[in-house]
């Protein structure tokens, strides 16, 4: 199929629930540290309303974070100095992940 090797990501992941949010903290090799929540909800709860407690949560860890819609290869191809990439610090997203019973937009990845 033509298919080739472009980039190799290579991480940790530690997983947890809490209530209703699931946390991914991942550890991206030459990269840095990020933390992923996603909490399903149903198709009428409101974005921005899940949004915002997830920010709050974050914001609530002490911790200093960056909200990023950079997935994981484009983070390493800019650290290795790649061309072809880019990297953003404001939306929401992961490295690619989605849930079929769920939205993207109620999840919050940050640096």
């Amino acid at each position: 199929m033509g298919y080739r090797p472009t980039v190799r990501v290579a991480k940790t992941r530690r997983v947890a629930t809490l209530e209703n949010c699931s946390l991914c903290v991942d550890d991206l090799e030459g990269v840095g540290g990020f933390l992923e929540l996603e909490r399903l909800v149903p198709d009428d709860v409101a974005a921005g309303a899940v949004q915002a407690e997830l920010a709050a949560f974050v914001a609530s860890l002490g911790i200093t974070a960056a909200r990023t819609d950079a997935t994981y290869d484009s983070l390493v191809n800019a650290t290795q100095g790649t061309s072809g990439s880019s990297v953003g610090e404001v939306g929401n997203g992961t490295d690619g992940e989605t849930s079929s019973a769920g939205r993207r937009d109620n999840e919050l990845t940050v640096r």
